[in-house]
């Protein structure tokens, strides 16, 4: 009897987010007794729902991304529609499968009058597009194997690498597909930041400058295997696990958990107000325009 092969792999990639959810939380409790509890003031929340709101905020780069890759496939309509649809759809990543956010855009497109085919292509588009966008950091991560001292050549390699690969989309795709190309790069570089200034705020000690962009692209390498493991929701146990991994060795082991917990805690929050934003806009813009 054949094993049907979109199950097997959602099956291994469930189990393995399963086990990085478990790894993650056999760690909480090793060093649990080293977490200093005034940690969880009202500062972190603050610090939290600021950085949740930059994080839903810098969704709307995706957004407008697709919208890039859609133009490419000549479908043309209003930016806002795409940035609804796009923030309405996103919140279904977090279902098991890793694929419904990707469904829920198809058929809130289609329901749109958008082409199905189109739409069918933007998501496969979109998938490698961003995939390449996070394989190049990392390059910012090489220097945790070899030698922390070539951090600035890493550094500058990255951006000329982002930056030939720009050229060449453009000059073999168009420019809507390099936009797009950069939009998501942008993105995936505030949300790595965005994980930095928190894990600053946790050590309570600034984060030496040869390892900012070193944990940047650890945590967007994380994201990007998240992202690739089917059946893994929204990378959940994969991304904690992979950062653990990579970034134990450099930062307290207590520090670094803490920091893992509250950055899941703002994608998570920043998803939800992205989503909020995105069904307010689609209630304001189905409200028919008042007689006179």
């Amino acid at each position: 009897m054949k094993v049907n092969l979109k199950f097997l792999l959602n099956a291994i990639g469930g189990i393995l987010a399963l086990f990085g959810v478990l790894f993650v939380a056999i760690k909480f409790n090793d060093y649990a007794s080293e977490i200093d509890s005034s940690i969880f003031e009202y500062k972190i929340w603050v610090i939290v729902l600021l950085l949740s709101f930059l994080y839903a905020t810098i969704s709307i780069l995706l957004a407008v991304a697709w919208h890039k890759i859609l133009i490419y496939f000549d479908v043309y309509t209003d930016k806002i529609v795409f940035i609804r649809i796009y923030g309405i759809s996103q919140l279904a990543k977090y279902i098991p499968g890793n694929i419904f956010h990707l469904v829920g855009r198809q058929a809130l497109g289609m329901a749109e009058g958008l082409p199905g085919k189109a739409l069918a292509k933007s998501a496969l588009w979109e998938i490698s597009l961003i995939s390449i966008s996070g394989a190049t950091f990392v390059i910012l991560i090489v220097s945790l194997f070899i030698d922390a001292h070539i951090f600035s050549f890493t550094f500058i390699l990255y951006f000329l690498l982002v930056f030939l690969l720009a050229k060449i989309i453009k000059q073999h795709l168009s420019s809507d597909i390099a936009s797009a190309f950069i939009l998501q790069t942008l993105f995936l570089f505030f949300s790595g930041m965005i994980f930095v200034v928190i894990l600053a705020y946790i050590t309570n000690d600034p984060i030496a400058s040869h390892l900012v962009f070193t944990i940047c692209g650890a945590y967007v390498f994380a994201w990007l295997l998240g992202l690739i493991t089917p059946g893994a929701p929204a990378g959940l146990g994969i991304r904690e696990m992979v950062l653990i991994f990579l970034l134990g060795n450099i930062i307290e082991p207590a520090d670094l958990l803490v920091a893992i917990l509250f950055s899941r805690v703002v994608t998570v929050i920043g998803d939800m107000l992205f989503f909020s934003a995105s069904s307010m806009l689609s209630q304001k813009n189905a409200d028919p325009p008042p007689c006179e």
